[in-house]
Parts: structure tokens; sequence; C-alpha cells
């Protein structure tokens, strides 16, 4: 072993094991020792709960609309979003922690405390060796624990370690590659990860261009109606541009309304469809934010790469809404990511059977339900119809 990460890893889990026999086993400690690592193992599991809640949009959806519903905490919705999530979340997390707390705690007086007395009064009836040898095996849980730790940092490490020292060699590393291809790289690709929703990017640029009213280079098909001189890009491109269909587009949007007979349940088949088979681009989201140049943004884009942001999204929506001769309206305003307001844009479809405007955002589809939810303007402010069809 001649690896310096081997050898850090080694040691890191054999002096856990080398106090363990030098103290020698104790229910006591043992038991102290249980629960301390318990209640470490179930703080992250209430958080990755917590996580799966605001994926799927239960539990503290639910506890923001009732907290939202005391006057004093609905001014805090709207004034203070993020401290308003925040504490709905640790609401939710601490009622988590204290519910899996409790059942632990009954499974440990049921079955493991009394294991532990028997462990300890087999010990008492051997010798000093025997007793050494209880504790280092009772101490293997959290030695393993400290070396996946352990792993878990130099993993993080290794992408922010300076240049200019001398890096760790993990490729050479035994330790390191049987907690990274057992623990790290199956958390890490596991599906649920893979789903937790992306966070909203700053991913709507909005571009104002006023013509010179002499200018004869007007593209009728490319200016706002009201103001023929004033031509807006939604992240590179005219709204006429963005929404623009064609006929793949067109024929999915009229096989899915063929088996709908109200206007609700063809726009709620449009935004399934989009929501699950859409992927949000987060390298074009960070190029918009970055002030990069996009110019392949709209319904046709998104659909034939299947993949987007929030202008795109909300084309396609459009694009496949006019389809199936809904009326629709594309929405610019503010989403809020969970931690702030970011530019964002989504969609209005009218139910032309129930006389009414819904709220549609299939970019949220995978953070829970946006189609007419009760929930919408918690994290969605409307500034402008960009647009009417």
């Amino acid at each position: 072993m001649n690896n310096n990460v081997d050898i850090l890893l080694a040691v890191i889990f054999v002096v856990p094991l080398i106090l363990g026999y030098f103290n020698k086993f104790d229910s006591l400690n043992a038991k102290r020792g249980l629960w301390g690592f318990e209640k470490n193992v179930i703080l992250i599991l209430a958080g990755i709960i917590c996580l799966f809640c605001v994926d799927k949009g239960l539990i503290i959806n639910n506890v923001m609309e009732f907290l939202s519903s005391f006057s004093a905490l609905k001014n805090v919705s709207y004034g203070y979003p993020k401290v308003f999530f925040l504490l709905s979340f640790f609401i939710v997390f601490t009622a988590i922690y204290y519910v899996l707390k409790g059942i632990l705690y009954a499974i440990n007086s049921l079955i493991m405390f009394p294991f532990l007395n028997g462990v300890e009064s087999f010990s008492k009836t051997r010798g000093n060796a025997v007793k050494g040898l209880i504790g280092s095996l009772f101490s293997i849980p959290n030695a393993i624990i400290y070396v996946i730790i352990a792993s878990l940092v130099i993993n993080l490490g290794l992408k922010y370690w300076p240049s200019n020292l001398p890096k760790l060699d993990v490729n050479k590393s035994a330790i390191y590659k049987i907690v990274e291809n057992g623990v790290i790289n199956p958390v890490y690709e596991s599906s649920f990860i893979s789903q937790l929703p992306r966070i909203l990017n700053n991913s709507l640029k909005i571009k104002v261009v006023e013509l010179d009213k002499n200018s004869q280079n007007v593209d009728s098909q490319s200016i706002n109606k009201a103001n023929p001189y004033r031509i807006v890009y939604y992240n590179g491109v005219t709204l006429d541009q963005g929404i623009k269909s064609n006929s793949s587009i067109n024929a999915l949007a009229r096989s899915l309304a063929q088996s709908r007979s109200s206007d609700r349940e063809k726009a709620q088949a449009i935004y399934n469809w989009i929501g699950n088979n859409i992927t949000y681009d987060d390298n074009k989201a960070n190029l918009v934010l970055n002030g990069g140049n996009v110019t392949d943004s709209g319904a046709i884009p998104a659909f034939s790469e299947r993949k987007g942001i929030c202008f795109d999204y909300a084309c396609l929506y459009v694009a496949m809404c006019r389809s199936d001769n809904l009326k629709v309206r594309l929405i610019t305003g503010k989403g809020f990511n969970g931690y702030e307001w970011v530019g964002h844009a989504w969609n209005q479809v009218y139910l032309a059977d129930e006389k009414v405007w819904i709220n549609v955002d299939s970019t949220f589809y995978k953070a829970g339900n946006y189609f007419d939810s009760r929930k919408f303007d918690r994290d969605h402010k409307a500034e402008e119809i960009s647009g009417e069809w």
C-alpha cells in the first residue's frame, strides 16, 4: 500500500477499531454510539425525503399553502419568498426527522438495546481480549462511515483543489475505488438524483430594438403589430419565429387531442407530453445567463432536440395548442426557483367550454402539478402577455 490516499483511508478505518479494542465493549457506550450513528443517518434521510417532497410537489406545498392562510405569513410569502420557502422546508424536515427518530427509538427499545445487553452479559464471562475484539467489532460500522465521508470529501475536494498543489492520486487508490464504485457513483447516477428538480436559471433574455421610422427594412412577420417599428427578441428570436410550427408538431398535437372531448383534457395532454418528453437544457440556460448568442430558440428546436429552456417550452406549448385550435398566450415575468426570482416564460390557455383562462407551466412539470394549480401564483409573477393566438 504505497498510495497516499490508500494510507489515509486505511488509517481512518483502523483508528476506530483500535480505540474500540482498548476501550472494550460496554453496552452503555454501544447504545450511545448506535443512537448517535442512527441520528446522523435519519438526519440525512430526512433531508433526502424533503428533497423528494420538493421534487414531487408533496407535503411542502401543502405546508406553504397552510402557512399562507395566516395573514402575517401571507405577507412573508410574497415579500420574502426565500425565507417562506426555507421556513416551510424546515418545518417539514423537523417533522420527518422526529417521526423517524421515534420509529428508530421504538426499534432500539424492543430489539437493539436488549441485544446489546445480551452481548455485554456474554462479554463479562470472557477475558479482556474477547471484550476488546467485541469492542472492535462494534466499531466497524462507524469506521466504514468515516471512510465513506472521507472519500466524499476527497471527491468534492478534487473539483476545487488548488492547481499549484500536488494532487491526490485517487486513480491508484484501491480503497477509494471501492467506495467510489460502491457508493459515490451509484448515488450520483441514481434515477432519484437525476430526477431531482433542476434550479431554474435566469434563462429568459429579452432584447427590444427600436427601428428608425424612416427605415425601409421592416420585416412585417417579426414586428409588434401595435408598434411596427419595435422588434422584441426572446433568446435571440422574435415571438413569431419562436412559435413557428411544422408538420410533425401539428400531427402529434392532433393525435393527442383525438381521444379527448374537452378543452381541459386537450390542454392537459399537451402539457403532459411536453413535461415528459422535453428535458431542461442547462447548457443553453447558462449560455443565455452569461450573455451568449442563442439563435436556436423556439418550438421547432425544442421538439426536434427534445430539450430547451423556459421560452422553448412555452413556444412549443403555443404551437401545439394552435394545432388543436386552442386559444393560448405566452406570458413573460418572473419564476421563483427556491432561492430567487428569475426571468421566466410560461403559458395561459383558454378553455372555451369553461369560458376561463388557466395558467400552465410545462417547464415546472417535474416539480409538481403546474396545470391550473392553486399554488401557481406563489412562484410565478406575470409581467406581460407577450402574445395571444
